[in-house]
């Protein structure tokens, strides 16, 4: 196996990765629309992992350029789980954010675990919350029906 890394990435590798751990349906009630997607690898910093010029893993970050990010969908296919990819991936990502940072700045970054993968993150430093230092996460879900198709 040699894995190459790159920021080249369709939508539809993004769609397959997603799928291939099964977050396709990020929510109960809402599958991805490819739209989405796209806009979504559009406005994001992007690591991918290739076998073979083939992706099996990615990660995204958001962020707003000064001190806060996002590292979103740390994504490695099952049939390449538990080769360090995915850790090669969340270092390539933090060292992105942090490399470079003038001294006596600042960097907030958030990463939403799936769970049961928390000890993952805590090896890069992450911290669980809530604790007495920040508090609870949280998320908002909002899914947009449209006029009309309620029942749908």
């Amino acid at each position: 196996m040699n894995i190459a890394y790159s920021n080249k990435l369709t939508v539809e590798q993004y769609m397959m990765l997603l799928e291939s751990v099964g977050w396709l349906n990020f929510h109960p009630s809402h599958r991805l629309e490819k739209s989405q997607a796209q806009t979504g690898l559009e406005n994001s910093v992007v690591f991918v992992a290739e076998n073979n010029g083939n992706p099996v893993g990615i990660t995204r970050i958001v962020t707003d350029g000064g001190y806060i990010a996002i590292i979103a969908d740390v994504i490695v296919h099952p049939d390449y789980q538990g080769k360090g990819i995915g850790r090669a991936l969340m270092q390539r990502a933090v060292d992105s954010l942090v490399d470079g940072l003038p001294a006596g700045s600042c960097i907030n970054i958030s990463v939403m675990s799936a769970k049961g993968k928390e000890g993952f993150y805590e090896k890069f430093g992450f911290v669980k919350r809530p604790n007495e230092v920040y508090g609870n996460g949280m998320s908002l879900f909002y899914n947009f029906v449209t006029p009309g198709n309620e029942g749908s």
